[in-house]
């Protein structure tokens, strides 16, 4: 039996939960004064919230336009996916865990219990009020904002006709304001990143679906938070603790060489690291030309300029199997028939 607990319920539990958990309530206490910078890890673990919807007192939403707002959950989850460097918590695990519920702002205790709730590195929530459509990213690690973006949608399109186009738009925004492309991975045999092979030093990086070439540059990233600001939004600092260049690419991994590192033991497993070209091609995907803003983007949408929406995989399966059953029959029916007429005369 599944339970649907209302918010106010859930923020007792978890103010419980953070009193008899000092680990949490000192994570939690320690992100609401950021007086001192903190290290910040890759996220690579990502739940996606279906849309909390904040209509005018006493409005309803109609049942083409919840299909639409239910499609959106899947369109955004499809578009986090597609990188290849994220996993995205499915419907299913959501459900089991009940925690497929829509949400909108998190508090910072929120955000920290929910994330270890569902086992991923950001929350990432999604708000449709009237038109105003907004999509926020919480660090799990720390509870504090990652990420957070609002737009409002097009006056003259039906909300059901541009809220999944322009929700994943703005994820894209989302993946493109990563200081960070690629993940460093340790060497099986060298049991850490480094390895040298004919005198030379060469590092393995994850770089998932990113468009990467022979000679491409890469740096080696050392990334804190530096004030309350969105983690992506000017909440960071970094700086580049090695250099290199592009070896060798094998399928969903690099092999680079290393040129400068003026901090080589900063280099290790898990350390981020910037792909100059491809942060410029996420920018360029992000923001086209004449869509310099998230209104512009909006509006180039909304006239289907850009940004068609596609049909995730996993919906894409659903639909062709309830298809496919009616026309099974269907054809099956006919066929039937012009055997008969054919046996008849």
């Amino acid at each position: 039996m599944r339970f649907d607990f209302p918010d106010f319920i859930f923020s007792s539990l978890i103010s419980l939960a953070l009193l008899a958990s000092p680990a949490i309530a000192n994570a939690a206490t320690a992100s609401s004064d950021l007086s001192e910078s903190s290290a910040v890890t890759a996220i690579e673990k990502v739940a996606v919230f279906p849309i909390l919807f904040k209509g005018e007192r006493g409005q309803r939403v109609d049942e083409t336009t919840a299909k639409a707002l239910d499609d959106t959950w899947w369109q955004v989850r499809d578009e986090l996916t597609q990188t290849g460097r994220f996993v995205v918590a499915s419907r299913t695990f959501l459900q089991k865990a009940d925690a497929f519920q829509p949400r909108g702002s998190l508090s910072i205790g929120d955000a920290v219990i929910l994330g270890r709730y569902v086992e991923a590195d950001a929350l990432l929530t999604i708000t449709l009020e009237n038109r105003s459509l907004t999509i926020e990213v919480y660090s799990a690690a720390d509870g504090a904002p990652a990420w957070r973006q609002s737009v409002d949608l097009h006056p003259s399109v039906l909300i059901r006709e541009q809220v999944a186009r322009v929700s994943r738009a703005l994820v894209r925004e989302f993946i493109a304001s990563f200081p960070y492309q690629a993940i460093t991975l340790q060497d099986r045999l060298a049991k850490q990143a480094i390895f040298s092979e004919g005198g030379k030093r060469f590092v393995r990086i994850r770089i998932a679906n990113a468009k990467v070439e022979i000679g491409d540059p890469v740096e080696w990233l050392q990334i804190d938070r530096s004030n309350l600001d969105p983690l992506f939004q000017g909440g960071l600092r970094s700086r580049v603790v090695g250099e290199g260049v592009v070896h060798e690419v094998q399928d969903e991994k690099a092999v680079v060489q290393l040129g400068r590192v003026p901090e080589v033991g900063q280099i290790r497993s898990g350390t981020v690291v910037n792909l100059p070209k491809e942060k410029s091609r996420l920018l360029l995907l992000a923001k086209p030309k004449d869509s310099a803003t998230s209104s512009a983007v909006v509006s180039l949408l909304a006239s289907g300029a850009t940004g068609a929406s596609i049909e995730p995989e996993a919906m894409q399966v659903e639909r062709k199997n309830d298809e496919s059953g009616p026309m099974a029959t269907t054809l099956s029916i006919l066929g039937s028939l012009a055997v008969i007429l054919l046996l008849a005369f």
